[in-house]
């Protein structure tokens, strides 16, 4: 599938890396229409009711992710999907969101500088902090109420450490 950004915290060493190594062992990341079918619905019928796509690559680049949210939305299971949050304009949150899907937000820093050499990319934080602010203020409208609690389809990932939280740099 492949990633925009080369994560030093991301447990493949940067997916382009993961994902040569499967190659390399003659293994696609890629799955056709009917694998992914299989897949979801060999899920659903052991008992599984939400999928979570993470890992191995940014998903909102992948091919198959439209189609996996329509099988798993008529199957009536959950699906979280977790994002470098790069690709995540507006529309693709509302599309997400409309399709039932839930979505982890990975955001390692709060300044620029630290936010690149995390994910050793560079100049992508302010896109990154308004696809955040702007897919939060839309997961308002998917939040549902359960006994007293709000549940918003909306959360963040991180890693906090001095590193990725030092207000110095």
């Amino acid at each position: 599938v492949g990633c925009n950004y080369d994560c030093l915290k991301c447990f493949s060493g940067g997916s382009d890396i993961y994902n040569e190594q499967l190659r390399q062992r003659g293994v696609t990341a890629e799955f056709d229409s009917d694998l992914r079918e299989r897949l979801v619905r060999d899920a659903f019928d052991i008992g599984a009711r939400t999928i979570v796509i993470a890992g191995a690559g940014e998903p909102l680049i992948y091919s198959g992710l439209d189609e996996i949210l329509g099988l798993t939305g008529r199957l009536g299971m959950s699906t979280v999907v977790f994002t470098n949050g790069f690709h995540l304009s507006k529309e693709k949150a509302e599309s997400l969101f409309s399709n039932g899907a839930s979505i982890f937000f990975s955001y390692d820093s709060t300044t620029p500088g630290n936010y690149d050499a995390v994910t050793q990319t560079t100049g992508n934080h302010d896109i990154v902090r308004a696809n955040l602010e702007a897919t939060l203020d839309l997961s308002e409208q998917y939040s549902i109420t359960r006994e007293e609690h709000k549940i918003v389809p909306f959360g963040v990932n991180t890693n906090p450490t001095r590193f990725t939280y030092n207000p110095e740099t």
